[in-house]
């Protein structure tokens, strides 16, 4: 059995009437087009899975965002991932569970950590294309799961250490749930299921709460109209647990993590994301800005209006899906964008501004956008054409999955700084590590300036649990090994320099212990930073055990030392 042949076992209900119908073709020119859209489609859901592969077998650097989540699996178990993060992460439970369980089982490094990220990719990839073949068939379906498969920005974040790639996987499960449910409203079954999975969902992605609740909108009149009470029980228990399960997420985890870090959203960088409310015009002109960029780029596209075409598509399937009757799909689709903007309103989430922060609205953005342009290759107005165009459409979304892959080989990193301070981490920590103990000022003696984010320092400390030969076995300092012909050896970072209050006491009450025999200055070359200095300096402190030398030797290394400080 073909493949167009196992899709048409299941009747699409949303069949568009090919552009190529009307063709006078035979029957077996017909199936062989048919079966040619199917091979395509899977073919770049191969596609997609490759892309996302590829790129995590790259094994980029740690950036600043993944950095500051990664360190707090360095010191922290189960329970204390419950608590308020380092960096002012704000997290789920589930995602950081899963997180710290790989870097357990496979230790701490870009692959073990990225890996959760990935699958979730991959997943999403196949489900996509499930849930797309459930509501579309034939030249939409194709387009729709091209658009997914190529995107730059579902690529980018199934390869990062962040919960980005859970939020699309959370929102297909519930989307294809409710999918289900809707195409066979007597089956009850479907609900529940629905029901069971929304506490996991919400314990593994915050912005499904947006998902789940845009669901609840779009399947509340066609629940209240079934007039069955089975189906109205599922689905206030739906309703139920997933209020339920977003209550006890917000008092024991989501409250505690956001505590200073919600205020800051609505400033600074994050600011643009939300609703400006002083004149009608300054908000639809905002409303508009958001819905032509970032959040629309897919799959080309970017801000200040470059996702216009992605918007148009998108428009275009909603107009028919309404004109059609299938109001209960789009009201699905469009809730969760709903949702989502009520959140902005209230600042408790940002909208629109950054693609990563609204993945949960990728399925529906690339479903209505498939969809959309679909609907409009019927303006051809040469049938004969309309093959072409379909063609030249494939062989773009093709090309475009090429130029990524490129762009891969050429800028192997979203910032070039992060390069140069692994390649730096991956030379200074082995070095410094010959016949010595080294310790880690952040790590080891918790030291930090309140005066700075210390942002670097995130980094820096993941580099080194990666890239130290001891830290990467899991290993801390042997302070017992410690001996005049094996030193011990403490680094500070750049923003903790050695004449700091905090740093000064740290040194005293390592001298009740050791003499400090060396401090050195390290240069770390920063220069691919687009602004500020190209250098930070690291300073590496080395200590032996107090030995029984003459009080005067003693005096001169804590004068010497003392004169560093200064």
């Amino acid at each position: 059995m073909s493949i167009s042949s196992l899709d048409s076992v299941r009747p699409c209900p949303f069949k568009i009437e090919d552009p190529l119908e009307r063709h006078p073709w035979d029957a077996e020119t017909a199936s062989r087009w048919a079966s040619s859209l199917a091979w395509a489609t899977w073919a770049f859901v191969g596609l997609g899975i490759a892309l996302r592969l590829g790129r995590y077998l790259m094994r980029f650097p740690l950036w600043g965002d993944e950095a500051f989540l990664a360190f707090n699996f360095l010191q922290r178990d189960y329970l204390g991932l419950l608590k308020p993060l380092a960096y002012g992460q704000i997290c789920p439970a589930l995602f950081l569970w899963i997180e710290l369980t790989a870097v357990r089982l496979l230790g701490f490094n870009e692959m073990s950590l990225r890996l959760f990220p990935v699958m979730c990719g991959i997943v999403s990839m196949v489900l996509f294309r499930h849930v797309a073949g459930r509501v579309l068939c034939g030249v939409p379906l194709l387009l729709a799961v091209g658009i997914l498969a190529v995107s730059f920005h579902p690529i980018r974040h199934a390869t990062e250490a962040k919960p980005y790639a859970s939020d699309l996987l959370a929102a297909l499960v519930l989307l294809a749930l409710a999918v289900e449910w809707w195409r066979a409203q007597g089956r009850t079954a479907w609900l529940w299921i629905l029901a069971g999975i929304v506490p996991l969902a919400l314990a593994l992605s915050y912005p499904a709460a947006f998902v789940a609740g845009g669901i609840a909108l779009g399947l509340a009149m066609p629940v209240l109209r079934s007039r069955h009470w089975q189906t109205w029980i599922a689905f206030g228990s739906y309703v139920l647990l997933m209020a339920g399960s977003l209550l006890l997420l917000y008092v024991f985890v989501i409250k505690g993590q956001s505590q200073g870090t919600l205020a800051n959203y609505r400033r600074g960088d994050w600011a643009p994301a939300f609703p400006p409310l002083d004149t009608p015009v300054r908000f639809i002109l905002w409303l508009i800005n958001m819905h032509t960029g970032c959040m629309f780029a897919y799959p080309w596209g970017g801000p200040s209006g470059s996702s216009t075409l992605t918007t148009l598509c998108f428009a275009t399937a909603c107009v028919f899906l309404w004109r059609s009757g299938r109001k209960t799909l789009m009201l699905v689709l469009l809730g969760p964008f709903l949702v989502g903007l009520a959140a902005a309103f209230l600042g408790r989430y940002p909208y629109g501004h950054d693609a990563r922060q609204m993945q949960y609205l990728a399925p529906g953005i690339c479903l209505l956008a498939g969809l959309g342009a679909a609907v409009l290759l019927r303006l051809v107005p040469w049938p004969r054409f309309r093959p072409a165009t379909v063609g030249i459409g494939v062989s773009l979304l093709f090309l475009t999955a090429l130029d990524l892959a490129r762009k891969d080989q050429v800028h192997p990193c979203f910032f070039l700084v992060d390069i140069q301070a692994r390649a730096f981490a991956r030379q200074f920590w082995p070095n410094l590590e010959q016949n010595a103990e080294v310790a880690c000022s952040r790590l080891d003696f918790q030291i930090q300036n309140p005066r700075t984010l210390n942002l670097r320092t995130a980094i820096h400390v993941c580099n080194q649990s990666i890239y130290s030969p001891s830290r990467a076995l899991g290993r801390a300092p042997d302070w017992n090994a410690v001996s005049a012909e094996h030193p011990l050896r403490c680094v500070l970072y750049h923003d903790t320099p050695p004449d700091i209050p905090e740093v000064s006491v740290w040194i005293n009450r390592m001298r009740e212990r050791y003499d400090l025999r060396s401090i050195r200055p390290v240069d770390v070359d920063v220069s691919a930073v687009k602004a500020g200095p190209k250098h930070e300096r690291w300073t590496v402190l080395e200590f032996v055990p107090k030995a029984s030398a003459p009080e005067r030797r003693i005096s001169h290394l804590g004068e010497q030392s003392s004169a560093v400080l200064r």
